[in-house]
């Protein structure tokens, strides 16, 4: 979700998130340092609040849906992140929400197909956490 923009909720797609690993702290940036030649120790630069390194994560989606659907559902899932540049994103179990969030790409899926049962597909999305420290709520 973008600012301005209405909550969409995966499930409009009929995609499910099936795992998403969020990193409860995420690990500090390094300290800028010297290790002067003629002294003890590390002159460090501490700063007076701890600075933090952006991360990706593999998110795991499911999608479940009428026979032959899959490949469009997604794919038009996929353009939505695509195109909104950076997202906010809130995981209703954990509660953890995180924002200026980018899609950077798929990884594996794995298609299961019948005729008389439909479309079932787990696939993995990869995503930048530009922003790893800000918490998000939910607003209804």
């Amino acid at each position: 979700m973008k600012d301005g923009y209405l909550v969409k909720d995966s499930s409009d797609w009929g995609v499910l998130v099936k795992s998403f690993p969020f990193k409860l702290s995420a690990e500090p940036k390094d300290i800028p340092s010297n290790n002067w030649m003629d002294e003890d120790g590390d002159d460090e630069f501490v700063p007076d609040f701890p600075v933090y390194k952006a991360y990706t994560e593999d998110v795991e989606f499911l999608y479940i849906g009428d026979y032959n659907t899959a490949v469009t559902k997604i794919n038009e899932f996929i353009s939505y992140l695509a195109t909104q540049g950076l997202n906010k994103i809130y995981d209703s179990y954990t509660q953890i929400g995180r924002k200026d969030v980018r899609y950077v790409g798929s990884k594996e899926a794995k298609l299961i197909r019948n005729k008389y049962q439909g479309d079932i597909v787990i696939f993995k999305l990869t995503f930048k956490f530009n922003d790893p420290k800000t918490q998000i709520e939910l607003v209804k």
